[in-house]
């Protein structure tokens, strides 16, 4: 028997509405350490980044609060820049599908090292859509390995998978910007949602989202409640 404890929350935005694929969780920042953050992402273009280090929310756990310029459909974590071993925050929105690298930036004297106190956010590329987006996957598609491909679907039922080519060594020849390959069409929509399932600093918690507020939640056992 297993019960489930909320152990973290914030409310982003009392005015703003989220879809189901409103958040998303990684180790956004590509720390050492491998600690995970949150991202939540509302129809109004507002991009926030959370840090949750203790049980319940503070001020200082918000990271990052950024508006973008168009609503915001989906995030999604995932080694989208080329190297497997750095992740980067893809954001969705109904005409623009565009992928961000964060980087934490210290307290204290540059160099002196210490916790993050906020994260910077610069823009490793973009793809205009031609058509209106729904959501989207990532993933080794068509067989390739070794490198993470973002694949679009719009509402009309179209399927674009955008392929970005790795970086060169020489600065002489910088990485050729993303290209789509061609569309593969479907019947119908997918009406499913894809829920993020990465490490986390124990307790190992799940992520629930509703229209006003993004929470954690840790499992544990009877015994653990007793």
């Amino acid at each position: 028997m297993h019960s489930t404890l909320q152990w973290w929350q914030a409310s982003p935005g009392a005015d703003e509405e989220f879809g189901l694929g409103c958040f998303t969780v990684g180790n956004l920042d590509n720390e050492p350490s491998g600690a995970c953050k949150v991202a939540t992402g509302s129809y109004s273009g507002m991009l926030r980044l959370y840090y949750p280090r203790e049980k319940e929310f503070r001020v200082e756990d918000l990271m990052l609060e950024s508006a973008l310029d168009a609503p915001i459909i989906q995030l999604s974590a995932g080694a989208f820049l080329g190297a497997l071993n750095r992740v980067a925050l893809a954001v969705l929105h109904p005409r623009l599908l565009a992928v961000y690298s964060i980087t934490a930036v210290a307290s204290g004297a540059p160099g002196a090292g210490g916790a993050p106190s906020y994260f910077t956010l610069s823009k490793a590329y973009e793809h205009v859509l031609q058509r209106p987006a729904h959501s989207m996957v990532h993933g080794s598609f068509g067989g390739s390995s070794g490198r993470i491909q973002l694949c679009v679907q719009s509402m009309d039922g179209e399927l674009l998978v955008v392929v970005r080519t790795p970086a060169r060594r020489s600065d002489a020849n910088p990485p050729s910007p993303p290209r789509p390959l061609p569309m593969i069409s479907i019947l119908y929509p997918s009406r499913g949602h894809h829920t993020p399932s990465l490490p986390f600093p124990h307790p190992r918690p799940t992520v629930n989202s509703t229209p006003s507020h993004c929470a954690l939640a840790a499992a544990e056992t009877e015994a653990d409640l007793a």
